[in-house]
């Protein structure tokens, strides 16, 4: 069995700019549009066109792809003249959006503001948490122990990370075990941080953290269970409860409650084999004392692990107790990752089949039943192992993963509050860009004129092919 770690990680911080888009009613439209010597033909949808909005979306559903539709001149707002082959207008004039509304055309900036290498000789699986002011700590698989042919150590560092991205080294570091697998960190309280790992024993262990100094105390310990299991989540439920769930060596899927109290004393209060098969667990909380486990099952030895999710109810004395299950790809879901939506809607990416990047989006009711499968998405064709899906801004969010070639890869996508996916796109100022199938340009805070525009009835949207002058769609609000 593969596990999640790779080759040496280096961290990265990402700058991230944002657009918020509002999703309203849609119009879908096949259009043909003609150049000298060749006829394209693209399906687009608008939305966001209706009285009172302040945004505008328009995706590329299919078909051929416009070149050179757009030049940003910066990540921030949109300008007139930086639309080529393609003009959205409204009422004939050229829309822009406004810098204070964080308007901008497509998504997220492709731009490393520092990097910084944190273990020369290797990192595994890692996990990052909050500390306080610039202080983050990183709790990792490290490099070999001393002794030949042991196991890989386990290490918590601190580092600096200032509000303009600048990252530096503490030199601060704790090796809180001689063996530790796919480890996760966790705030308890004040000082107070606890890991859950893997290892010859599934563990957990609190450790103490100078918000000032970064200087790392080890506290308590408690094993869990004996075997190599692995891809552990740690989550706090109520007061002094937190839940674990990983991956039994064995292969059944485990859900175990603990008490930390502020000293970082352990006591475990219950556990519960939530399946015969847990491959790779991730779990959110839903409402009151209800949870979702999103993991890889096995009802056939022989195939693959399907994509399982299940709630169980999670009392705040850590008692514990299965509610629903469902199975959301009946060939291959390992690695998921979830995150909430909107109301009922969650979305998990994950490893599908052909170990290929997947994304669905499911409804699970405040009480713990699973409804069904609202919409999905591939979002890699290639090759997506160990997603991890956060929420950027909006609609927006972005998933990191384990691309072609095992290169560390960021992906785009919007969500609608239904459920509904769409791809997104990555740009960066200066680029011409082609306007193909999946992408999304994102109008927010519109200006025409240089006015800011709220869309009112009677309000005409149009996008032009500007070569010929051609409309490819008219809506009226």
């Amino acid at each position: 069995m593969k596990s999640k770690g790779i080759s040496p990680v280096v961290a990265t911080v990402l700058l991230i700019a944002i657009t918020v888009i509002a999703v309203g009613t849609i119009a879908a439209f096949w259009s043909t549009i003609s150049t000298p010597g060749t006829q394209v033909i693209a399906n687009l949808t608008l939305s966001g066109v209706e009285a009172g909005s302040t945004m505008i979306t328009l995706t590329h559903m299919g078909g051929d792809p416009i070149t050179d539709a757009f030049t940003p001149t910066n990540d921030y707002e949109t300008l007139p003249e930086d639309w080529k082959n393609l003009k959205i207008m409204i009422n004939g004039v050229p829309v822009e959006t406004d810098y204070f509304g964080g308007g901008s055309i497509i998504g997220i900036k492709d731009e490393t503001v520092d990097d910084e290498e944190f273990d020369s000789d290797y990192c595994g699986v890692s996990s990052i948490v909050y500390v306080y002011g610039d202080m983050y700590a990183i709790a990792y698989t490290g490099p070999d122990s001393p002794d030949p042919g042991s196991d890989k150590d386990g290490i918590v560092k601190t580092v600096r990370i200032q509000g303009d991205g600048t990252i530096t080294l503490t030199g601060k570091s704790l090796t809180f075990d001689g063996a530790c697998r796919s480890p996760d960190i966790i705030h308890v309280s004040g000082k107070i941080y606890a890991i859950a790992y893997g290892g010859p024993y599934a563990k957990v262990c609190t450790v103490e953290i100078d918000p000032e100094t970064g200087d790392i105390t080890f506290k308590k310990s408690l094993d869990l269970h004996s075997g190599y299991d692995r891809y552990f989540k740690i989550i706090h439920v109520s007061g002094d409860v937190y839940a674990v769930v990983y991956w039994d060596e064995d292969g059944p899927g485990i859900l175990v409650t603990l008490k930390i109290p502020e000293k970082g004393e352990i006591k475990k209060q219950s556990e519960l084999q939530f399946d015969t098969y847990g491959h790779d667990p991730d779990i959110i909380h839903i409402s009151g004392d209800i949870y979702a486990i999103a993991y890889g099952g096995q009802s056939n030895p022989d195939l693959n692990a399907e994509g399982m999710v299940k709630t169980v109810k999670i009392e705040s004395d850590g008692a514990t107790t299965s509610v629903d299950s469902f199975e959301f790809d009946a060939d291959h879901g390992r690695h998921p990752s979830i995150v909430h939506i909107s109301g009922d809607v969650y979305a998990i990416a994950y490893t599908g089949p052909d170990d290929d990047g997947w994304l669905k989006t499911v409804e699970i009711t405040d009480g713990g039943d699973i409804v069904s499968v609202t919409d999905s998405l591939e979002f890699d064709t290639s090759f997506g192992r160990n997603p991890e899906i956060s929420h950027i801004s909006g609609d927006i969010y972005a998933i990191s993963y384990t691309g072609p070639d095992e290169h560390g890869w960021l992906k785009t996508c919007i969500i609608g509050s239904s459920g509904t996916v769409y791809n997104g796109s990555l740009v960066s100022s200066g680029t011409t860009y082609e306007f193909g199938t999946g992408n999304v340009i994102q109008l927010n805070n519109i200006k025409v004129g240089g006015t800011f525009k709220t869309l009112e009835s009677g309000d005409e949207i149009t996008v032009v092919y500007v070569p010929t002058g051609q409309l490819l769609t008219k809506v009226t609000v």
